[in-house]
């Protein structure tokens, strides 16, 4: 039978009684409490706490050496216990073997003690094994999301509690030309100065997204920033999220912001604006030519065709005056001709108005379209109301002219096609955009079987819209009638 250690070493009285001193204090005691023989690296004692804990009677375990539960080699094992019996270390993390097989990781805290003039090493064991598992769990967890983060496609950063960089993938040392080193541990690498908006203005620290999510514990999406990049000396553009990570108790515990590179789309958008600006420069400047031609054949048209109508009737009038009683039939003739001449001067003063409204010259925009809207009403079948709150206010002549070829052009229509009994026109002004609404009742039409290019009124009030910078919308169903609205913003 194996002898107990205390046996093998031959202890005296006082030895035996200082360690049933040591069982009156840990018999009882949770924590798992053992002493070895830093010589022979036997187990002296071992409390029922140990027993439980490695699965070996008290009496198996005074009858073996430590290193059959620490899984390390011998020679390590002997370094540790000269290290603790000289007092250099109080304090290790072993792996303990059980009697069931299983690992276990433990806390050490170890200590000589003298009993009878004979060193032994006392050591307090804790199971610490569920923190190692969750920080191994953690670790691979971290590995895993840097391993994640370094092969994404878009720029990540991830900052502390304290918004000091702990991670950066290399996509974002890209897009920001910084090196890693350069990078952790700062809380901001770019002066205010170095970061700006869309339009060009400083974009200041503290509405960056990273700061605004770390303020608010919300998440911040999509905000545009240019950033200079100082190996290309420019600025490129970046379309930043922030996301707050929260402690259970409310507070920053990491803060993740993505950056996409959106510089292309940016340049690409400018150079969208640049070339809409010269397209509306260009249809302003095709517009100004038509009007010069429209007021050019207006004058030509009124000089020669007006002229020379109004003279064919003062003559026909004088050849009526003239006639005799005896030539009924001439004379029948002569009152037709009359009424046909009168008929083409109306014609002609309706063209002419439509080719040159000089009517906008003298009168404003609300006075324009109500003598407009009380035209058409005078005409009779067709119940038309008018509301405005533009009397008295003036507008530029282009903005004058849109408005009033649109109402012209949609009323004419009204009449003309819609078979309507009730139109509604709407004329306001509120803080700095002016809009007219025209709502009809009547047959309505499908929208996506019109072509636009086969209604040039449309396509031209499109034009004259789009020169101010302006929107029109046009609703139609087929049985449900029609609306119309155009908008622009009136800069001072």
């Amino acid at each position: 039978m194996k002898k107990h250690h205390l046996e093998e070493a031959d202890p005296g009285a006082a030895y035996a009684t200082g360690l049933l001193e040591v069982e009156k204090i840990f018999s009882r005691n949770h924590s798992v409490v053992f002493a070895i023989d830093p010589v022979t690296q036997g187990i002296v004692y071992a409390n029922n706490s140990a027993s439980e804990f490695y699965g070996y009677a008290r009496e198996k375990l005074v009858q073996m050496h430590i290193y059959d539960i620490n899984i390390l080699p011998k020679e390590e094992i002997r370094y540790y216990v000269e290290s603790i019996n000289k007092n250099k270390i109080s304090q290790a993390f072993f792996t303990h073997r059980l009697k069931d097989g299983s690992i276990k990781f433990v806390n050490a805290l170890v200590s000589p003690l003298s009993i009878d003039g004979r060193t032994l090493i006392l050591a307090i064991v804790q199971d610490i094994t569920a923190q190692k598992e969750a920080e191994e769990k953690m670790r691979l967890s971290e590995e895993r999301f840097r391993n994640l983060v370094s092969e994404m496609n878009i720029g990540v950063v991830l900052h502390g509690p304290a918004l000091e960089i702990l991670l950066v993938n290399p996509k974002v040392m890209e897009m920001l030309g910084f090196t890693e080193d350069q990078l952790l541990g700062k809380k901001t690498i770019y002066a205010e100065e170095n970061v700006i908006h869309e339009d060009g203005s400083i974009f200041p620290i503290n509405e960056r997204p990273v700061y605004e999510a770390f303020r608010t514990k919300k998440t911040v999406k999509d905000k545009i920033m240019g950033v200079y990049h100082p190996l290309i000396k420019e600025h490129v553009w970046l379309l930043a999220t922030s996301q707050p990570v929260l402690t259970k108790e409310g507070n920053i515990q990491q803060v993740i912001t993505t950056f996409t590179n959106i510089t292309e789309n940016i340049v690409l958008q400018k150079k969208i604006q640049a070339l809409n600006t010269e397209l509306r420069d260009l249809s302003k400047y095709l517009q100004q030519v038509r009007i010069e031609e429209k007021n050019t054949l207006a004058v030509e048209v009124h000089d020669k065709l007006g002229q020379g109508l109004t003279a064919l009737k003062y003559e026909i009038d004088w050849l009526k005056k003239h006639l005799t009683d005896d030539k009924p039939a001439i004379e029948k003739r002569v009152a037709a001709l009359l009424v046909e001449i009168d008929k083409m001067v109306r014609d002609f003063k309706k063209i002419y108005g439509e080719i040159n409204p000089t009517l906008l010259e003298h009168l404003d925009l609300f006075d324009a379209v109500n003598l407009l809207v009380s035209t058409i009403r005078k005409k009779g079948g067709l119940k038309i109301t008018f509301t405005s709150n533009t009397e008295n206010q003036e507008f530029s002549p282009a903005i004058k002219l849109t408005f009033y070829k649109t109402a012209t052009e949609c009323l004419n229509n009204i009449i003309a096609h819609a078979s309507a009994t009730d139109v509604s026109v709407s004329l306001t002004k509120h803080d700095n955009t002016l809009n007219l609404y025209i709502r009809d009742n009547g047959s309505g039409f499908d929208l996506s079987a019109v072509n636009t290019k086969e209604h040039y009124g449309i396509l031209e009030i499109r034009e004259m819209v789009y020169a101010i910078g302006g929107k029109l919308n046009i609703s139609s169903a087929i049985g449900e009638g029609t609306s119309i609205e155009l908008s622009v913003v009136i800069v001072s």
